[in-house]
């Protein structure tokens, strides 16, 4: 045995060695006395005393280079062609295959939630002594340090999951249909200043992503835009008439649209899409929010949100204030990512459903 390994692991190999097994498997995930000073740093006592290498920063290459490769990313554990859980900790870039992407070996599960440390399968696997699935790890005899954990936990913490735009270089979230440009979110279609692309300034008007010099029927100049006040929520019936909050414009009218029964017509899209095993749902449901049938209702409505101060997940008939929909669409959001997290975001007309309920008042029926 060398002198290098820790003592609890020479401890380890004699009982084994009594039951008739070496320590093939344990030298595996162990690269030896060099790993063991970068990771563990001094030691206080002959049987360990751990004390972990100070000066760790909360971020993805400092913790891979101290933590992931010395403990996780060792022979026939997380490197090499064929990684243990199909994760890859020893080359560079360890955050792209870890921040907001499913568990292989975990249905439900999230490696890590940006932002949500307490939520992140990665520290469940590191914390628990009962993990979600599988075993605790790493998969040696002594657990993380308690300042390495604390180090991967202030790095999950500092995380915040960012939509990217149209417009490519912007960190603005817009929604569908709309572009980041220096000015904010823009409708390149109608937008005089931007149209067609950001900073292609019409001189008269833009119509359709081109600049006209008179708009084309059935539509208005409405500020050197050529919009159709029969659709336009901002310019309803008229230019300047911008409906309410989460109304639509038909027939140059605003209204929520028809009754969405949250009952019938909601409460199966929450079941299928978000109330699943290690999400919405439990004992310990992700972000507090139990989205099961018979909870999800009184989860939602009036109530604030955990990740967002501030905000409220579901304000009756104000869309524009309901967090829930920032969620759906990606657009606003405090932090983490757009949801339903498996599988990506709702079909559009299924946010509609939601956003017609909100509209029409939120109503529990």
């Amino acid at each position: 045995m060398q002198s290098g390994f820790p003592a609890r692991l020479r401890s380890l190999h004699a009982l084994l060695v009594l039951g008739g097994v070496t320590m093939a498997s344990i030298a595996a995930c162990y690269t030896g006395p060099e790993v063991e000073q970068a990771y563990y740093g001094d030691r206080d006592g002959e049987d360990g005393g751990i004390v972990a290498a100070s000066g760790c920063k909360p971020d993805i290459e400092t913790i891979r280079k101290t933590i992931f490769l010395p403990r996780c990313a060792t022979s026939g554990c997380h490197a090499g062609a064929n990684p243990g859980g199909s994760l890859d900790l020893e080359s560079t870039g360890a955050d792209a295959r870890l921040v907001d992407l499913p568990a292989s070996e975990c249905g439900g599960q999230v490696l890590v939630e940006p932002g949500d440390p307490e939520h992140s399968y990665l520290m469940d696997k590191l914390v628990s002594a009962k993990p979600a699935c599988g075993e605790a790890m790493p998969g040696m005899a002594d657990s993380l340090a308690a300042d390495d954990i604390a180090c991967i936990r202030a790095w999950i913490g500092s995380l915040s999951s960012t939509v990217t735009p149209a417009d490519s270089g912007s960190t603005v979230a817009c929604a569908p249909g709309s572009t980041s440009c220096s000015s904010g979110c823009v409708d390149t279609k109608v937008d005089p200043k931007n149209c067609g692309q950001c900073g292609t300034a019409c001189p008269v008007a833009c119509a359709n992503g081109a600049c006209v010099t008179s708009c084309p029927a059935p539509t208005t100049n409405c500020s050197n835009a050529c919009v159709d006040t029969a659709t336009s929520a901002v310019n309803c019936g008229a230019c300047g008439n911008k409906c309410p909050s989460g109304q639509i414009c038909s027939a140059s009218s605003c209204s929520c649209g028809a009754a969405v029964s949250f009952a019938s017509q909601l409460q199966p899209i929450l079941t299928a899409e978000c109330a699943t095993t290690g999400c919405h749902t439990g004992n310990v449901p992700k972000a507090s929010l139990n989205l099961a049938s018979g909870k999800a209702y009184a989860a939602m409505v009036n109530v604030p949100s955990s990740a967002c101060s501030g905000r409220v997940r579901v304000v009756p008939s104000d869309v524009d204030r309901s967090y829930f929909m920032n969620k759906l669409t990606g657009v606003g959001m405090c932090a983490g990512s757009v949801m339903p997290k498996a599988g990506g975001a709702l079909p559009a007309a299924q946010i509609d459903l939601f956003r017609t309920w909100i509209c029409n008042g939120a109503a529990n029926n």
